[in-house]
């Protein structure tokens, strides 16, 4: 049992775009709670995302080393880029709540050091530190606790050399081909089950689009992921060809084409 105070997690939850909104709905314009509420639901169902997270509310520009910098080269002589990366994300509280500290931890480490890589930079153990507030023995704890997972951590001098190794979105997505329930993937993952329901959405927008012949640029684009997990869900796609989560899917945008076709008689 994670002893999290509960009304920590509410004050911290309720501090977001989402309620900034409803509150001006109700008391800049006079809307009834539940007509607010209804607005605030509507724009997050068009937007497919909390407005926080559209508006890149807990978002921080840091300096560091692009991956282009060879290993071996001093920090003092190196080029630096400007990173934007996620210090809060509005799935950080459940996860707080339902795995503790150290899970929230992990969590944050996998997002920040692959918006870093995604945008042509690699982290250090001591940028992990710095960002996190850890001790520097923490985060390597942390590091070697993911990569036993076998999940891709992209840091500085562990970028080459990754392989195979799945990205946590890939590795949440896989589980859920393989059949596993969304209880057990929260535990399994101790991933919140927003960001869960988020990966498992992306993934199948892609398999609609890959289905309709888009090309992968034009996917990732479309969806706001990085070209990279967009390649790793369509390896997903074709290595469970046989699941029986893909028919599903599958069947919905064959449906959605006959649909097109038969309205364009």
């Amino acid at each position: 049992m994670h002893m999290v105070n509960q009304e920590f997690i509410r004050r911290i939850r309720e501090k977001n775009v989402d309620t900034q909104l409803l509150n001006e709905l109700r008391h800049g314009y006079g809307y009834p709670p539940a007509i607010a509420q209804s607005i605030v639901d509507t724009v997050r169902g068009v937007l497919g995302a909390p407005l926080s997270t559209c508006t890149n509310s807990g978002v921080l520009p840091y300096l560091t080393t692009p991956t282009s910098v060879g290993a071996g080269t001093r920090l003092k002589d190196a080029p630096m880029k400007t990173v934007y990366l996620t210090l809060y994300s509005s799935e950080d509280p459940e996860t707080l709540k339902v795995h503790g500290t150290a899970a929230l931890r992990r969590a944050k480490i996998l997002r920040i050091t692959e918006e870093a890589y995604e945008q042509g930079a690699a982290l250090t153990i001591e940028d992990l530190a710095t960002l996190l507030c850890s001790a520097t023995r923490t985060i390597e704890y942390d590091l070697k606790y993911l990569r036993d997972e076998g999940l891709a951590v992209r840091t500085r001098g562990q970028v080459k050399g990754i392989g195979l190794r799945a990205s946590h979105k890939a590795w949440v997505v896989e589980l859920f081909l393989d059949g596993m329930e969304m209880d057990d993937l929260v535990l399994r993952t101790k991933h919140s089950e927003q960001a869960i329901s988020n990966y498992i959405e992306n993934f199948k927008r892609v398999v609609l689009m890959t289905g309709r012949g888009m090309p992968i640029d034009e996917i990732a684009f479309s969806l706001g992921i990085s070209k990279s997990l967009a390649m790793e869900y369509q390896r997903l796609i074709q290595e469970h060809d046989g699941s029986s989560r893909l028919q599903p899917i599958r069947a919905m945008g064959a449906s959605h084409r006959g649909d097109e076709k038969g309205g364009s008689q």
